[in-house]
């Protein structure tokens, strides 16, 4: 991960700047068991669940590499600093997960599904981990509207469950088409097998809020600069745009 920032404050000859850039990197190799199991209840409606253990940290790796300049008119200042972490063990990371969904389909192009999740609490000061209980919900279907478009939408949750004060919640929203061509193989035979070809265009909103971390920047009469931490409430509006395909045969 790279991170740069820069900041600028005064004007003219009083100009004084504060820049920051870091280089990170992290390795970690763990463990995690999961299984699950699905169930055709009735015609078209089917049942799924799916259980994950807690997730192990067997060795992790964590090197960064930053560079900090300050310029004031009575100062200028240039440092470089490293950091180095490894650590081996047996460390709890990732909390049990326990999933169950439902999905009904209503004809050949059609369906709706609704899955959720819940993690339990896990808390380790060695890694900063300190989860409450939480769930997430996710809701969604597809409607054919031709025998070669259809139309998705859905709705989900993505609450992180930290108790920390840098936690965030997203809530949002999906809607797509897809597109589907079919090709057979020999057009003389209709039980020929065929060439699927399906194209998905999706755009993706989510809203969240919370909090993050603040670097604050104090510069005095003489033009001496004091940084300090700090912690701010924000709200995020994230779109996206997501195409894929696929060819079945």
């Amino acid at each position: 991960t790279t991170v740069e920032q820069s900041t600028q404050i005064g004007g003219g000859s009083d100009v004084s700047s504060f820049s920051v850039s870091s280089l990170a990197e992290s390795t970690g190799v763990g463990l995690r068991l999961g299984a699950g199991l699905q169930w055709d209840v009735v015609a078209g409606l089917v049942l799924g669940v799916g259980l994950a253990t807690p997730s192990a940290r067997i060795f992790s790796r964590y090197v960064e590499d930053a560079l900090v300049s300050v310029d004031t008119p009575s100062t200028r200042l240039f440092d470089a600093g490293g950091v180095e972490e490894q650590r081996f063990g047996w460390e709890w990371e990732h909390p049990f997960r326990a999933r169950l969904g439902l999905a009904y389909q209503f004809d050949e192009d059609g369906w709706i599904s609704l899955d959720g999740d819940i993690l339990t609490p896990l808390a380790n000061a060695d890694l900063q981990v300190d989860r409450r209980i939480d769930f997430n919900l996710r809701l969604g279907g597809i409607v054919g509207i031709t025998p070669s478009w259809a139309l998705g939408a859905g709705i989900f949750t993505d609450r992180s469950g930290e108790t920390s004060p840098l936690a965030s919640d997203f809530y949002g929203g999906t809607l797509g088409v897809r597109y589907r061509n079919e090709r057979a193989l020999d057009p003389q035979k209709e039980e020929e097998d065929r060439l699927v070809f399906e194209t998905t265009v999706a755009l993706r909103y989510a809203y969240g809020s919370g909090s993050a971390s603040t670097l604050i920047i104090d510069v005095d009469d003489a033009g001496e600069i004091y940084l300090s931490d700090g912690v701010t409430s924000f709200t995020a509006h994230e779109i996206g745009l997501h195409v894929g395909g696929a060819l079945r045969f």
